[in-house]
């Protein structure tokens, strides 16, 4: 007999899918399940079958229950004194085979931590209890944090081996699905890294510096900031004007995510070298390739951004080309009181170049 928790929750005997009904039924097979041949009291099952409160016939429609389960599960579910028990063999139940092997890579040296978590993921088929009512969710959220664990574990031993390439698989996708794991996120880096895909592993840490302070109002801790101030101090990093000159080529292409990729990591720069008048350039373009994927809000934010650096800057390049696109931005966010005030000022501006003073009043209206 085989219990799968990690996917759909599922009973298979003999290899073969055994019915087990949905709803409360898979509730009160996974509590007994999750307790690890452990007695699960009554008012345990009732307060996870009603949360709201237990209905006048509530023990009825429990044994109702209990009886149909013990048509799948025989003498392995016991009525005891406090409530009731289901022997399990660990071995028998797939999110405790994957514990084990956690527990186990964790300990390990990387080669043979690699295979073994390789093989504990191999056991997912799915979101954890997939499928399952509400009141399980609290049961699935450690063990998608463990599997969340067992990728990181999994990334970091492959780039220690010297197989980034692999880690770059295993790793970009729940990094996507988890831009604020910094644990997730700094084993990717390093991964890119070491692939020679330095501009993307800037990139990635400037998606996720700039993702950290807009949900959580926090920087990057000190591993994720150390890994980034090693690759910013390697020989290949490029020259500013070579990622200004490919931003833009992109852009004019169309490739407007590789742009930003480019014009995030002239950013990075002008900030390790306290450069503000090239943090500005950055943040103009990225306000323009915003504003060229329709994104208006990030547009003005990065626009903003660049115009408050005025007072630092030592030139006054790329201050009219951030208030065009601060009025572009507030126009379209149903501001026109503002768009015309930047307009009106970026238009005043000698730097301002002609084909971008045209197309400003032709859209907001500005003389």
């Amino acid at each position: 007999m085989e219990f799968r928790l990690l996917g759909r929750v599922e009973l298979l005997r003999d290899g073969v899918v055994a019915p087990l009904g949905r709803g409360q039924r898979t509730v009160v097979l996974v509590t007994l399940l999750l307790a690890g041949n452990r007695s699960v009291p009554v008012d345990r099952l009732f307060d996870l079958l009603w949360p709201a409160g237990p209905p006048r016939h509530a023990r009825t429609v429990l044994h109702g229950h209990l009886s149909a389960l013990r048509g799948a599960l025989g003498d392995r579910l016991e009525t005891q004194p406090s409530g009731y028990l289901l022997r399990a063999a660990p071995d028998e139940v797939d999110a405790f085979r994957f514990r084990r092997a956690l527990d186990t890579a964790r300990a390990a040296p990387d080669e043979a931590a690699v295979g073994t978590l390789r093989a504990a993921l191999a056991l997912w088929r799915g979101p954890a209890l997939q499928g399952a009512p509400d009141q399980l969710a609290g049961f699935a959220a450690p063990w998608e944090d463990a599997r969340l664990e067992a990728t990181e574990l999994l990334g970091a031993a492959l780039v220690r081996l010297g197989r980034p390439g692999e880690a770059v698989a295993e790793l970009s996708g729940p990094a996507a699905a988890h831009p604020l794991r910094e644990t997730l996120i700094e084993p990717l880096i390093a991964a890119l890294y070491a692939t020679g895909r330095q501009a993307d592993a800037l990139d990635l840490h400037e998606r996720t510096r700039s993702a950290l302070a807009e949900s959580l109002g926090v920087d990057p801790g000190p591993a994720l900031t150390a890994l980034h101030g090693t690759i910013l101090r390697a020989e290949r990093l490029p020259a500013p004007g070579t990622l200004r000159d490919r931003g833009l080529a992109l852009a004019a292409e169309g490739r407007v995510e590789e742009a930003a990729g480019c014009f995030r990591q002239l950013r990075a720069l002008g900030r390790q070298l306290a450069d503000p008048d090239l943090e500005r350039a950055a943040l103009t373009n990225l306000a323009a390739v915003a504003i060229d994927r329709g994104d208006y809000r990030s547009a003005r934010r990065s626009a903003v951004a660049a115009v408050a650096l005025g007072h630092r800057c030592r030139s006054d390049a790329d201050r009219a080309l951030a208030l065009a696109n601060l009025a572009v931005a507030e126009q379209a966010l149903g501001r026109p009181g503002p768009a015309r005030g930047y307009a009106a000022a970026a238009l005043r501006t000698p730097t301002l170049p002609t084909p971008v003073a045209e197309s400003l009043r032709a859209q907001l209206g500005g003389r």
